[in-house]
């Protein structure tokens, strides 16, 4: 969660003055995804376990939670996200990415909406699945906009010393 969170921050970042509200939307999704999964996990792993009661199985409230935090609010995160890129170059690839990521999690929260917990796995597929691919482009075009310069030379934050 906090390291998508991270990237959704660099996205953030970057994206044009003109998307100014679509990044934004973008972030506060992101922050709502991460600090919903983030607090099902810590009372996961603090109070329910004490109280013998820990684990998320379905149907039960932790998991709707993280279904809620997964499925809707990272999916929508990422369809706003989408739309901070260019339609083309390299931009292009990761704009893909990022919405056909955040449309399989949003359709994966049919599932538990229907009570087929299967159909849930299509938004599993795009967050255990999609989105690793897309983080991967995500760092691509990170270097790019870094520029030959300052990515994999030795010498950047080396100090040198005259001899």
């Amino acid at each position: 969660g906090v390291f998508v969170l991270g990237r959704m921050g660099w996205i953030y970042g970057r994206a044009p003055g003109e998307r100014k509200a679509i990044r934004s939307i973008a972030l506060a999704f992101m922050i709502l995804a991460t600090g919903t999964t983030s607090a099902v996990h810590f009372v996961e792993l603090t109070a329910l376990r004490q109280a013998g009661a820990a684990g998320l199985v379905w149907p039960s409230s932790a998991y709707a939670l993280e279904l809620l935090a997964w499925d809707v609010f990272l999916g929508f995160s990422l369809v706003f996200a989408a739309f901070t890129f260019a339609r083309t170059g390299r931009e292009r690839r990761v704009r893909t990415g990022l919405l056909e990521c955040g449309l399989l999690c949003l359709v994966g929260v049919i599932g538990p909406a229907l009570g087929n917990m299967r159909i849930q796995l299509i938004g599993v597929f795009g967050y255990a699945g999609v989105l690793p691919v897309v983080v991967l482009l995500l760092a691509d075009l990170f270097l790019a906009v870094l520029g030959p310069s300052r990515r994999g030379s030795p010498s950047v934050g080396v100090i040198q010393t005259s001899a």
